[in-house]
């Protein structure tokens, strides 16, 4: 082909543009189990781009089991070595190694061969779609890092309560500030007296420190580990003008970045070691392209790890394992979470809600609605004002006091105070 700009595809070449971006998007939402051998194979291929020696490859079912395996940090150097802290292996030496090394001979071309309106077209077909319906599946990471901080949190609950358990079997005042506490606490468990538990706790709390560590080190960083689904939106677009345009590109480099994306699920690399987790056997979208499931898992590993989610909003198991026919309306009253009152008002209906609750109407005004609940659900009488937004549609309920009257009193009172005009 010649090296003149092209201004405009050819109605065959326009027809493959899904076809690439089918293809990619295949990859990024791939349940196969991947193939370990192929996997390390792709792994060390860019190990040796890199310059670098061959890694120690470990193989995890899931990324929750990763942040689990309190083994890893048992010798930091065995995971990082001594580049870590100063460059990060895919981020800096990976992506701007490899991935501008596709680019100084490809994209540029791509850039200087295109006109601009033309691949503007292209990449908004091919790179920005995909990327919009990848935006919630690459929240997997962080909804798994969130759990585990959660559950780091119960944890250090737990070790305190043991702590004033000792403090009360000893007869000794509970410290009120945080401070004196922990010093209180380092104290008791480095004496003789009440051994057994001061063990306990001493073991808990180094069993807590040890998972910390682990959680700072494997997800303390964004830049640490790469989905290789995030590459799906330019693979698409290197491979239509690579196999369709027949731009000129690097074999080796364009070689690995196929196979990582093909062959490995999410990857946490380090100098000296490079962790590797399966891909999920169950990932389920909504019509938009949003992790959703209902009654079920969205995303569910080989190793059952799963996580819940109500269109794109992450579920706690008590909501997410029942299908929405099944939540009760009380829990809207009793759950903190504003984004989950809005899904379960979203997923239970408001009539069910109106009926379940016995809500009678008090007052409206304009998009607003007072109402009132004559139940036992609370030691008082529950006054709800029901909110229904004028873009999206969507029902917002907000609990006011019971003393409310009238719905711009209401409104006055969440807008602290401000008239609704």
């Amino acid at each position: 082909m010649s090296q003149e700009k092209i201004e405009k595809l050819t109605p065959e070449q326009e027809a493959l543009i899904p076809v690439y971006r089918e293809k990619w998007r295949d990859i990024a939402y791939s349940t196969e189990p991947i193939d370990r051998e192929k996997a390390a194979k792709a792994v060390k291929a860019v190990y040796i781009l890199i310059e670098l020696s061959e890694p120690e490859i470990l193989f995890y079912d899931s990324p929750y089991a990763v942040g689990s395996d309190k083994q890893l940090v048992i010798d930091k150097n065995r995971i990082y070595g001594e580049l870590y802290e100063t460059r990060r292996i895919f981020n800096q030496d990976f992506s701007d190694y490899l991935l501008s090394a596709i680019k100084s001979s490809f994209c540029n071309t791509v850039m200087s061969r295109l006109g601009s309106e033309l691949h503007n077209d292209i990449s908004w077909k091919l790179e920005g779609l995909l990327t919009e319906e990848l935006i919630m599946f690459f929240q997997t990471m962080e909804q798994v890092r969130n759990q585990l901080w959660e559950e780091i949190e119960f944890k250090e609950k737990q070790i305190q309560k043991l702590c004033e358990e000792m403090w009360v079997q000893l007869d000794i005042p509970i410290p009120n500030n945080l401070v004196d506490r922990l010093i209180l606490q380092d104290l008791l468990i480095g004496s003789e007296t009440n051994h057994q538990l001061a063990n306990r706790i001493s073991q808990e709390t180094d069993n807590l420190s040890q998972q910390e560590n682990l959680l700072n080190i494997i997800f303390g960083n964004d830049d640490i580990y790469i989905e290789p689904a995030q590459w799906v939106s330019s693979g698409s677009l290197y491979d239509f003008c690579i196999n369709v345009l027949n731009f000129e590109y690097k074999q080796k480099e364009w070689e690995a970045f196929q196979t990582i994306a093909k062959n490995c699920g999410c990857i946490f690399p380090y100098e000296k070691m490079v962790i590797v987790c399966d891909r999920p056997r169950i990932l389920s979208l909504d019509n938009q392209q949003r992790l959703h499931a209902e009654g079920a898992p969205a995303i569910q590993f080989a190793d059952g790890y799963s996580l819940y989610v109500y269109h794109g909003v992450r579920l706690p198991e008590k909501y997410g394992k029942l299908h929405p026919t099944q939540w009760e309306a009380k829990w809207i009253i009793e759950e903190d979470n504003a984004e989950l009152r809005r899904v379960l008002i979203q997923g239970i209906g408001y009539d069910r809600i109106a009926q379940e609750l016995g809500a009678i109407e008090l007052d409206s005004y304009q998009e607003y609605t007072l109402f009132k609940i004559d139940t036992d659900i609370d030691v008082e009488p529950i006054s709800l004002l029901k909110m229904t937004c004028p873009s999206t549609g969507f029902i917002h309920v907000l609990r006011v006091p019971p003393e409310m009257i009238s719905a711009r009193e209401a409104i006055a009172w969440v807008n602290w105070g401000i008239n609704p005009e």
